[in-house]
């Protein structure tokens, strides 16, 4: 029952999301159900992770399709569809959406065990991840102000590599602060009772 359970989550989560009317729910429960989804495709692909993450890693031309998929779905998204909105309100093509993600999760497990070197910083990002969502708004405002500077206000692909990677550089040194002083920030303070 325990692993139906887990194959029927992500979809029913899925369902329910779709079913609520769009409202501001006390803490984003109808964002939360899409998040479900994400979190159990990520359950069910660590069960069968012999057959999905080591035979991606190990796979060339799976890695190269996975990233000509994905740089197609961004012109696609930047050209046509050009998502719009934040995570707990409506994007513009959730269909679309979902499947991207299914494009470049894949794509960055693979990148990721082609370099090394950055493994570091992804994982740093994807263990704090709660304190980048947190903080990255005014760490992109920043970035967006010191592009200004320069002279990239124009939106462009570069600007927005600059922006990204910025963000993500910028945010290092609080997020280990939080971590260190304020650790029930990041979820990592456990209480015993």
């Amino acid at each position: 029952m325990k692993r139906i359970g887990i194959y029927v989550f992500p979809w029913l989560s899925l369902f329910i999301y779709f079913l609520l009317p769009v409202n501001d729910y006390p803490w984003y429960f109808r964002a939360a159900m899409l998040a479900n989804f994400f979190f159990g495709m990520g359950m069910i692909a660590r069960i069968h992770k012999h057959y999905t993450v080591d035979q991606l890693i190990a796979s060339h031309s799976i890695g190269y399709l996975l990233l000509l998929l994905f740089v197609a779905m961004v012109v696609i998204d930047v050209q046509i569809i050009h998502n719009k909105g934040v995570f707990p309100r409506t994007f513009s093509c959730y269909p679309f959406f979902i499947v991207e993600a299914f494009v470049s999760v894949p794509l960055l497990i693979w990148l990721s065990a082609r370099w090394r070197r950055f493994n570091r910083l992804i994982l740093f990002v994807g263990v704090n991840s709660l304190l980048y969502y947190f903080f990255q708004r005014q760490a992109y405002l920043a970035m967006h102000k010191l592009l200004g500077f320069i002279g990239m206000t124009e939106a462009s692909l570069l600007g927005a590599i600059f922006e990204t990677v910025g963000t993500i550089l910028i945010l290092i040194l609080p997020v280990l602060a939080v971590n260190k002083w304020m650790p029930f920030m990041s979820g990592k303070l456990r209480i015993k009772f």
